[in-house]
């Protein structure tokens, strides 16, 4: 015998700009099963804010090719432009806000065509990268080569060598920690 799932229906009144406030148009939203708290304001946040593409930080990271724990640093640095809408505490931007900033980012200037000569402070910089990668785990190499890699993408070749020089200079420190977190846990660092 199959016993009646809980339903729940929800309509909210929200204006053109997705602000739940009149009704100029209303949202259903069901759910069948145990809904909790939580759940319930996730959905009832997603579908006032209406049709738009929010962003937040991992659809950022995915779409400069960096770690989501890099935007967070560019937030803080105040890199990244303002979140357009913040719920929860969680910071959210509009897709084209971030396509407009990441487009206008040092970096995001045309490559030049591979048959032109590489510049030798960047061959330097990029074997400074190599031999700092040796002091990582080969488990996190790769991830952490992506991320310096595009990381240096977006500097001028001076600065690259002085970020592959502080990152080679603080290799073995980050590798060791990275060890001991995987052995003794998170307290570790």
């Amino acid at each position: 015998m199959d016993e009646p799932r809980p339903s729940v229906k929800i309509e909210i009144a929200v204006d053109q700009d997705g602000s739940p406030r009149s009704s100029a148009r209303r949202i259903e939203i069901f759910g069948e099963g145990q809904v909790d708290d939580y759940v319930l304001r996730r959905v009832i946040a997603r579908a006032a804010r209406g049709q738009r593409d929010w962003w937040s930080y991992s659809e950022i990271a995915d779409h400069i090719h960096v770690q989501p724990d890099t935007v967070r640093s560019y937030r803080k640095r105040g890199l990244l432009p303002a979140p357009d809408l913040v719920e929860d505490g969680k910071p959210y931007w509009q897709a084209d806000s971030i396509r407009a900033w990441a487009s206008s980012r040092p970096g995001a200037r045309a490559k030049l065509p591979v048959s032109q000569p590489a510049d030798p402070v960047r061959e330097r910089a990029a074997r400074r990268i190599a031999l700092a990668l040796i002091f990582m785990p080969m488990r996190h190499r790769e991830r952490y080569r992506q991320e310096w890699v595009n990381e240096m993408a977006h500097l001028s070749p001076h600065e690259a060598a002085v970020f592959a020089l502080h990152l080679l200079l603080l290799a073995p420190k980050m590798g060791t920690q990275l060890v001991l977190q995987r052995i003794f846990g998170r307290e570790a660092a």
